[in-house]
């Protein structure tokens, strides 16, 4: 019942992620966590857009995930790899970059190399980054697999 609520709770939040920046709402989007274990067991991104929102997540996701931000202006996005059967999988922030009214954050998506000894694990990796409420009509978590994923501003 805790996945079907998670995986409710995601198909009704979609949304993108990443870290540095270049430009106006891209200058505010900031990495707060890369977690081996988030609780979300399907791939894709997540737009909490309010402190309730994000309680509901982290209380259904089970692990420590970061608090709301104090800046009320903010939203917090999550990119989120699905759940793993193996140790050594992350996604981290490399650079968030905005043309336009697309707010695009890059991710680096980080995978065991092929026949390299990992501990037998279910995971499920992520990335929280906070990003501008507003200042933009798109958001596209871009790299490997599974993104890119890009979705509306709600």
């Amino acid at each position: 019942m805790k996945w079907q609520s998670i995986g409710l709770v995601m198909g009704l939040t979609l949304a993108g992620c990443s870290a540095h920046s270049s430009g106006g709402g891209a200058a505010r989007v900031e990495s707060l966590a890369s977690h081996a274990h988030c609780g979300l067991p399907a791939p894709g991104v997540i737009l909490a857009q309010d402190a309730a929102h994000w309680e509901q997540l982290r209380s259904q996701a089970g692990v420590e995930l970061p608090s709301w931000p104090a800046d009320g202006d903010r939203w917090l996005l999550v990119a989120s790899l699905g759940q793993q059967t193996t140790a050594g999988h992350a996604v981290t922030l490399a650079q968030a970059t905005q043309d336009g009214d697309t707010l695009t954050l890059h991710v680096n998506v980080k995978h065991p190399e092929p026949g390299a000894m990992a501990a037998q694990v279910m995971t499920t990796p992520c990335l929280v980054t906070a990003i501008p409420a507003d200042g933009w009509q798109q958001v596209t978590v871009s790299g490997d697999a599974p993104f890119p994923v890009t979705r509306p501003h709600p």
